[in-house]
């Protein structure tokens, strides 16, 4: 009895510092399919701003960059016919260069959480992000971004944007394992969006 007693206040101590922590893991490549012809020769500069909270996050494994790193490779895979220029993000609030397409990707959200502990990883961007309710007794997991869609070829001027938010949340109490898994499920689901969103823009 007095064995059970301390194993269950070890479990529950751990549970509760797992509580309180917010994580990241590395991404996982992003796999696409390529758009043959779509774009092609076009001018697409590509600049992508990671605007979480990293100090509140715990990035298991992962190297700061990594996440943009892996969009900008995924986005010149998927419109493998273009030119692109990878952009440093410090280029992220500058206008637009004249005739090209100009894409920009600002990481509002790629975190996991137990409980309501999840709102600490956020970025703060202009856009209007709907996170909806986090249950409080669940893990739970984000992707999210704000996308703009510059077209400013042959003298057009055109712009769009997109505020995308994948949530997902499981009951299932396998620990980081569950966190992981539904993170990587709104991951996709957030990049899904992201790609056919851009395909949309461009699409006569």
């Amino acid at each position: 009895m007095k064995y059970l007693t301390l194993l269950m206040a070890f479990l529950l101590t751990f549970s509760v510092s797992s509580a309180q922590k917010t994580y990241a893991w590395c991404a996982d490549e992003i796999r696409t399919k390529p758009r043959i012809g779509f774009l092609q020769g076009d001018t697409i500069d590509v600049v992508i701003f990671d605007g979480r909270n990293l100090e509140a996050l715990k990035r298991n494994g992962c190297e700061e960059g990594q996440l943009a790193k892996n969009l900008q490779r995924a986005i010149s895979q998927t419109y493998p016919q273009a030119v692109f220029n990878i952009l440093t993000s410090e280029k992220y609030p500058l206008d637009a260069a004249p005739d090209r397409i100009t894409i920009k990707v600002g990481i509002v959200g790629y975190h996991a959480a137990y409980g309501t502990d999840i709102t600490t990883g956020f970025g703060t961007f202009g856009g209007n992000f709907s996170y909806g309710v986090f249950p409080s007794s669940s893990w739970n997991a984000i992707t999210a971004y704000s996308l703009k869609v510059y077209d400013k070829r042959n003298g057009t001027d055109l712009k769009k944007t997109k505020d995308i938010s994948k949530t997902e949340s499981t009951g299932e109490s396998f620990g980081f394992k569950s966190a992981k898994k539904i993170l990587d499920k709104s991951f996709t689901a957030a990049n899904q969006e992201l790609f056919f969103f851009i395909d949309e823009c461009f699409m006569k």
